[in-house]
């Protein structure tokens, strides 16, 4: 069985999700939800927060890989200090993950989206959370998730979405 913890890193409000499958089921949406760091924290404040809360989800989960989300970094980005945090931010799960045994799996975005989207529209973020909502649907609900509640809260779709593709880059038993 596969279990895959996957965070969509930021500096106040991070996604995860934790995608479950077997060899013959489709996967399973096990879990899915926020880390909220204190924006009033300093950084460094919220990276130890950051980092602990990860380590309770890997207790609580017992995953057997753990998928993050990485940066793509573009010359002339709008707001490069604020990049400069998530990417720090990414290098705290990355260690955290490494500490808890694993090797984790690094996807960027645009990675998630052409192989969710097929590479078809690549541009448009709301053909992913649809195409998430319809795949996880019966999961979502059991979850008690509203409907629509995805759109309004992408870190939660855009973790369920890496996991989902970071399923296909493991090795299956």
């Amino acid at each position: 069985m596969l279990s895959i913890l996957s965070l969509d890193c930021a500096t106040r409000v991070c996604g995860f999700s934790v995608i479950t499958q077997n060899d013959v089921d489709p996967p399973i949406l096990a879990a899915a939800g926020t880390i909220k760091l204190d924006s009033d924290d300093s950084m460094a404040t919220r990276f130890f927060d950051f980092h602990r809360q990860i380590l309770d989800l890997i207790k609580k989960h017992s995953p057997t890989h753990v998928a993050i989300e990485d940066l793509k970094f573009n010359m002339g980005a709008p707001n490069f200090g604020a990049l400069t945090k998530v990417a720090m931010s990414i290098g705290v799960a990355q260690m955290t993950a490494a500490m808890a045994g694993f090797d984790p799996i690094l996807i960027t975005a645009s990675t998630v989206r052409a192989r969710i989207e097929n590479k078809a529209k690549r541009d448009k973020k709301d053909e992913t959370r649809k195409i998430i909502n319809l795949k996880f649907k019966a999961d979502l609900t059991r979850l008690g998730f509203e409907a629509g509640l995805l759109k309004s809260h992408h870190d939660i779709s855009d973790a369920i979405a890496l996991g989902w593709v970071a399923l296909s880059t493991c090795p299956k038993n």
